[in-house]
């Protein structure tokens, strides 16, 4: 972050270069975060720039950093709250990379509500240099509840890697599930009707939660320029179908989305403003224990 930011008050940003990508990487800050609202983690790359493209974009325009799905990029959700169930209106439960927050009613947890916050979750920078960024944050909470998350963002040639590690620091299980949003457009072309394909390494077989008229056919999933939701059901697990390949179809420009573990889940979801991909990975850490993965996007 540069004197002129602070001093204008401007999100604080890091940027990465390694000589083939650039990364703007939005820092936490409690007051000036690019993100300042509650579903995803305030760290994450909002832009790459590759041969003279760039890839990500908004996906709420104009944007606003206190709206829940402002932002773009590499948005990180840890969507499964650890506590909640078991809290009373009032009570504290942990959203994992945003804080501790307030349940305020009987009903079930939404990733799409905001919640009152309690105390929001501290990012200490500890390795930095011009191609990578690691930051800490703990958190533990008064029902027994808590972690320490590692978060290290890298360029390694035409290559973004995250890499995460998560250690339960609380006496009950750590159960959740976390997922990367991949806010997408190339060069800012709309997603509009036939403008962009994503591959898997499966066949689809969509669930009955579909939203939208989505494009499919076999392993492909075509923008149609509308809200569209496709979880996907039946997916091969295994660490090699940890894939996803966003093509855009006039340029040949793209991006490859994979990680080292095995899925939870898979979706996919999309409108004029972006193209996202979804790949979940799952936990269920005992008191201590400690679990690391690895998501990488290579650009082409």
């Amino acid at each position: 972050m540069t004197t002129k930011q602070a001093a204008a008050g401007l999100p604080p940003y890091a940027a990465l270069e390694n000589g083939v990508l650039k990364a703007s990487l939005a820092l936490p800050d409690p007051n000036r975060s690019y993100y300042q609202a509650l579903r995803f983690e305030p760290a994450l790359v909002t832009g790459i720039d590759y041969q003279d493209h760039h890839y990500f974009a908004e996906f709420v325009r104009p944007r606003d950093g206190k709206i829940n799905d402002s932002l773009s990029g590499t948005a990180d959700e840890y969507n499964t709250p650890l506590g909640y169930d078991e809290a009373q209106p009032g009570g504290e439960f942990i959203k994992i990379g945003v804080g501790i927050l307030l349940r305020d009613s009987e009903k079930p947890y939404s990733s799409f509500r905001p919640y009152p916050v309690r105390s929001l979750a501290e990012y200490t920078a500890v390795d930095q240099g011009p191609a990578h960024l690691e930051l800490l944050s703990e958190v533990v909470s008064a029902n027994g509840h808590g972690y320490r998350l590692r978060k290290r963002f890298e360029l390694d040639g035409n290559r973004l890697r995250e890499i995460c590690t998560l250690t339960n620091l609380g006496t009950h299980r750590l159960v959740s599930r976390q997922y990367c949003h991949n806010f997408t457009l190339i060069d800012e072309v709309p997603a509009a009707p036939g403008a962009y394909r994503t591959c898997f390494r499966f066949p689809l077989e969509i669930a009955p939660e579909t939203n939208g008229r989505g494009d499919w056919s076999g392993d492909t999933v075509t923008s149609s320029g509308e809200v569209v939701f496709l979880p996907l059901q039946n997916f091969p697990r295994e660490v090699r179908y940890n894939y996803a390949e966003i093509l855009q179809t006039a340029s040949g420009r793209g991006l490859r989305i994979s990680g080292d573990f095995e899925l939870e889940h898979v979706a996919y979801f999309s409108t004029e403003n972006t193209v996202c991909p979804e790949l979940f990975k799952g936990f269920d850490l005992a008191p201590g224990e400690t679990d690391r993965w690895t998501r990488e996007i290579e650009f082409f």
